[in-house]
């Protein structure tokens, strides 16, 4: 059982299982909590550096509906799939 942070292998290991169960809305909601935490610390430019392509596609809907107030950075894994790295360049 986990009982600390989740880092690097361990949390790409264990992410998908636990987000997969979150939905889209669920993601959206993640996105938008984060975003507003950066700017409450006064981050305004954030990443997420290794991101699918479903990932990519969410933080894209966030950004057209407004809900970040700051910039975000996303950096789809090559991976995982190259294509759509490609064909989104």
């Amino acid at each position: 059982m986990a009982n600390g942070t989740l880092e690097e292998t361990a949390f790409f290991n264990g992410a998908p299982v636990v987000l997969g169960r979150v939905g889209s809305e669920g993601l959206k909601t993640f996105a938008r909590a984060g975003a507003k935490l950066w700017a409450r610390f006064g981050y305004t430019t954030a990443q997420e550096g290794r991101s699918t392509p479903q990932i990519v596609e969410m933080l894209k809907q966030v950004a057209a509906e407004g809900g970040f107030a700051n910039d975000v950075n996303t950096y789809p894994d090559v991976l995982v799939d190259r294509a759509y790295i490609q064909a989104n360049a």
